[in-house]
C-alpha cells in the first residue's frame, strides 16, 4: 500500500552524517512518496544532504512544515523535545529511529537499531535494520596495513583528517611506515601522509577495502563489523562513550589509546577481530519494509508504552 512519508532528519553540521545516509537508504526504499522536512534552525544546507548523500538535489522533496499531513512521519533525530513530538503526531504516525529522550515515548513508534539508553523500551529492536553493506570480506583480516578514518561526515572530513594525523604521530616511525592511513571525506585532499577516500553517499560499500576502521560510535561502527573490518571506536562525546560501552566496541578517549592498539595489531590482531566479532549484526533485515507493514492506528493517541 502506498503511503504518504514525511522524514524529520538531523542535520546539525556536528552530529554526524549516519542519521542522513540512514533516512537517504529509507527514501529509497519505502513503497509511496517520500519528503523532507527543513528546519530554519538547521545547519546543513539541502545543496550539502545531497553531497553527503551521493544524490543529486533534485532526488529531494523538501518541505518548510507538516502541515499538509501524513501517512507516516519518521523521525531520525539524535535529541527531539516533548513539545515537539507531540506537535508532529497531529499531523502523521510518529515512528521514530533510535529516538532519545526527552520525547522518545511521545511518539506512536520507537523502532531502535542501535543499543539505547534510554529506559522507554522499542516496539522493536535489532541491529539488522541498519543499512549494511553488500560488499563483505569473506573472512576477518589477518593483519593490519589499511587503517580507515572515518568519524562524522558533515565536515567533508576534516575531523576525520586531523584525526588520522594524530594517530600516525602517536606511533613509533618504525610501526608507522607499516601502514597505510585513510581518511573519508569528500573536501578533503590527500597530503602524502594520509591518504583520501572520498565516496559521498557510498562508504559502506568501501569499508571491506580496510583492515582496520577508526570511527565514534553509530552505523559506521556496525556497517563494518558487518564488513568482517575489526573496528576501534574514539570517543567524541560522554554520550557516545556510554553508547559504546553498551554495544561492547573497544573505546578510547584518546587518539593515543588507539595508537597503542594498532601497534599490538600489527603483531597479533585477533583481540580486535574477537570484539568485531561479537558486535557483528547476527543477520540483514529491512527496516523501510518493517516500517511499511505498520498498521497505522486511526487515531493515535497517547504515548507508546514501554514494551522492552
Amino acid at each position: 500500500m502506498s503511503r504518504r512519508y514525511l522524514i524529520v532528519a538531523e542535520m546539525g553540521r556536528n552530529n554526524g552524517a549516519g542519521h542522513l545516509m540512514r533516512c537517504s537508504h529509507l527514501a529509497e526504499n519505502l513503497v509511496g512518496t517520500v519528503a523532507w522536512k527543513r528546519d530554519a534552525g538547521d545547519s546543513i544546507s539541502t545543496e550539502q544532504v545531497a553531497e553527503i548523500c551521493g544524490k543529486p538535489p533534485e532526488r529531494f522533496t523538501w518541505v518548510d512544515d507538516e502541515t499538509a499531513g501524513y501517512d507516516v512521519i519518521l523521525v531520525d533525530r539524535r535529541r527531539m523535545d516533548v513539545d515537539e513530538a507531540c506537535r508532529l503526531r497531529r499531523f502523521g504516525c510518529t515512528v521514530a529511529l533510535d529516538a532519545a529522550e526527552p520525547g522518545r515515548r511521545y511518539h506512536h513508534y520507537c523502532i531502535d537499531a542501535l543499543p539505547s539508553l534510554s529506559r522507554h523500551g522499542p516496539n522493536v529492536a535489532s541491529t539488522s535494520y541498519l543499512p549494511l553493506p553488500e560488499t563483505v570480506r569473506s573472512a576477518w583480516p589477518n593483519r593490519t596495513e589499511r587503517v580507515l578514518v572515518a568519524i562524522g561526515g558533515a565536515d567533508g572530513g576534516r575531523f576525520s583528517l586531523s584525526t588520522a594525523h594524530e594517530v600516525a604521530r602517536a606511533l613509533p616511525p618504525h610501526h608507522r611506515k607499516k601502514l597505510r592511513f585513510y581518511a573519508a571525506g569528500s573536501t578533503i585532499e590527500p597530503d602524502g601522509t594520509v591518504d583520501v577516500l572520498s565516496a559521498p553517499g557510498t562508504l559502506r560499500e568501501h569499508l571491506a577495502e580496510f583492515d582496520l576502521v577508526i570511527t565514534h560510535f553509530g552505523l559506521t561502527a556496525y556497517e563494518a563489523s558487518w564488513a568482517r573490518v575489526p573496528v576501534v571506536l574514539l570517543d567524541t562525546s560522554r554520550y557516545h562513550r556510554a553508547l559504546a560501552e553498551r554495544a561492547g566496541f573497544p573505546r578510547f578517549p584518546s587518539t593515543a589509546g588507539i595508537a597503542r592498539v594498532i601497534a599490538a595489531s600489527l603483531e597479533d590482531n585477533s583481540p580486535v577481530v574477537c570484539s568485531g566479532t561479537a558486535v557483528r549484526p547476527a543477520e540483514r533485515g529491512s527496516l523501510s519494509s518493517e516500517i511499511d507493514a505498520l498498521v497505522l492506528p486511526e487515531e493515535p493517541e497517547g504515548p507508546v508504552g514501554d514494551l522492552s
